[in-house]
């Protein structure tokens, strides 16, 4: 089946639950005991069924894990990328975030989305809050406007590399004057593009 027809049938939609039933279909699949007793465990702690969590691992691997091997995550704990951050100097961060992390913001839209438009920088937020980032996310699109809003725990030199790197990302990519408001652990941008 072709990525576009399971993209349109939602299996590839990192949307959240809709109303609408999704259409699925009967597998059966051989898995070791150990790890459907593991999944037996997990569904009870969830409050839910064995089939919900298979499905929500399937999606999960589908969506997200497959793609972020691929283009090269690693998986740290919040306390270790913590500590790796407050090791550099708040000019080192200014200076590498603007342009590394700004590039590498870019270079993950396009490989995720095939697009380096505002609308896939919120859907990448997106996707980076919902599967297990350091940032949590939430944004607003009215017309052409955005508003992106970050939350995360890494501490103060990690909201100044966020807004180094959106600032350059925004004005380089989008053509747009970002505007920022930091609060300790939270960043919202806003910014409009011009319909030229």
């Amino acid at each position: 089946m072709r990525r576009d027809r399971l993209t349109s049938q939602g299996l590839f939609s990192t949307e959240g639950p809709t109303t609408r039933r999704r259409k699925t279909v009967l597998r059966t699949l051989r898995i070791p005991e150990e790890t459907a007793n593991a999944i037996d465990v997990v569904a009870d702690e969830d409050g839910t069924t064995f089939n919900a969590v298979v499905s929500s691992i399937a999606n999960e691997y589908v969506v997200w894990t497959r793609n972020a091997r691929k283009y090269g995550f690693v998986v740290i704990s919040k306390r270790l990328f913590r500590l790796t951050l407050d090791c550099c100097d708040d000019e080192k961060v200014e200076k590498d975030a603007s342009k590394g992390l700004a590039d590498i913001l870019r270079d993950e839209m396009i490989f995720l989305y095939q697009s380096k438009s505002p609308d896939s920088l919120m859907r990448l937020f997106a996707d980076l809050s919902k599967h297990g980032s350091i940032v949590t996310a939430s944004h607003r699109v009215d017309g052409m406007s955005y508003a992106l809003t970050l939350h995360h725990e890494a501490g103060p030199r990690f909201s100044l590399m966020l807004r180094m790197a959106l600032d350059e990302l925004i004005r380089r990519e989008f053509r747009a004057q970002p505007s920022f408001e930091e609060g300790g652990t939270s960043l919202i941008a806003r910014f409009s593009i011009s319909q030229n």
